[in-house]
C-alpha cells in the first residue's frame, strides 16, 4: 500500500544524485577555464601595470587604467578611461569644441562550459560640462578560450589605452561562436526523453557536440541534419511514455556514456 513512498525516495535521491553531479561538473569546467585563461589574463595585468605608471601626460589620451576581481576569480574587469577634445562642425565650418569623457571596461567571465570564456565590452561618453548627448555601447561574446591568443591581448589593451579606435578593435577580435554554441540549449530528443532541458546528462551530449562535432565539418553537417528532423521524432516521443524510456534506455544513454569517454 505504500510502495509509491520507497519509489518516490528513489526518484528524488537519483533526482540529487544528478544535481550533484551535474554542480561537480560544472565547478571543474570552471576550474579548467580559469586555468586555461589565466596566463593570457596575467599577461594583461602586467601590461595594465606598466602603463598605469606612466605619467598620464606621456600616454595622452589615456587618463585612468587599472583591474579588479568581482566575485572572487569569476569575472575578473579591467578598464580605463579618457578625456578628449571633439569638434563641433556646423554647415561644414568648425564652430568650436566640446570636452568628453570616456570609460572602457572589459569584463572576462568564466563560465561552466568547457573551453569557454564569456568577454563584455562596455563603453560609455560623457560630456564634461552638458547633461545630454552621452552615448552607450554594450557587446558581449563567448570565445574559445584557445582562440585567445597574446595580440588579442595587446588589442584589448590598447583599446583600454584609447590608442586605437573601436572598428579596428573589434575587427581583431577571433571569431565568435554565434550559430552553433555553447549557449545553444537545443537538444530536442534527449529533452524529451529526459523530460527536461537541464540535466546532466544533456550537458556531456551539448559539450560534445560544441567540442568534438562542431569543430568537424562532417560534424556540422550531422548537426544541422539532427535539428532538421529531430523536432517532430522529440514530439512523439514526448506523447508515448513506453517508447520514451526504451529509447532512453537503449540509445540516449548509450550515447552518453560514449561521449563520456
Amino acid at each position: 500500500m505504500i510502495n509509491w513512498i520507497e519509489e518516490a525516495e528513489k526518484k528524488q535521491q537519483f533526482k540529487e544524485t544528478l544535481q550533484q553531479e551535474r554542480e561537480k561538473m560544472q565547478e571543474d569546467y570552471k576550474y579548467s577555464n580559469l586555468q586555461s585563461i589565466r596566463p593570457l589574463l596575467n599577461e594583461l595585468k602586467i601590461l595594465v601595470d606598466r602603463v598605469s605608471k606612466i605619467a598620464v601626460e606621456e600616454r595622452s589620451p589615456s587618463h585612468e587604467i587599472g583591474y579588479t576581481h568581482i566575485d572572487g576569480e569569476e569575472k575578473i574587469e579591467f578598464f580605463g578611461s579618457a578625456k578628449f577634445k571633439k569638434s563641433n562642425i556646423l554647415l561644414f565650418k568648425k564652430r568650436g569644441s566640446e570636452e568628453f569623457i570616456s570609460w572602457r571596461r572589459v569584463q572576462f567571465v568564466l563560465t561552466d562550459r568547457q573551453g569557454l570564456i564569456k568577454v563584455k565590452f562596455y563603453e560609455k561618453n560623457n560630456p564634461l560640462y552638458k547633461k545630454q548627448g552621452s552615448s552607450k555601447i554594450k557587446k558581449k561574446y563567448i570565445f574559445r578560450i584557445s582562440k585567445l591568443k597574446i595580440n588579442h591581448i595587446h588589442f584589448i589593451l590598447n583599446w583600454l589605452a584609447f590608442k586605437i579606435s573601436d572598428n579596428e578593435f573589434y575587427n581583431s577580435l577571433p571569431q565568435r561562436n554565434s550559430n552553433h554554441n555553447s549557449h545553444d540549449k537545443r537538444c530536442f530528443i534527449a529533452s524529451a526523453v529526459y523530460g527536461t532541458d537541464n540535466c546532466v546528462e544533456l550537458d556531456i551530449l551539448r559539450n560534445f557536440r560544441d567540442e568534438h562535432l562542431m569543430n568537424k565539418k562532417t560534424g556540422k553537417i550531422l548537426v544541422e541534419l539532427y535539428y532538421r528532423i529531430s523536432p517532430p521524432v522529440a514530439n512523439w516521443l514526448a506523447a508515448n511514455t513506453f517508447l520514451k524510456k526504451l529509447v532512453r534506455i537503449f540509445i540516449i544513454e548509450p550515447i552518453v556514456t560514449f561521449c563520456r569517454l
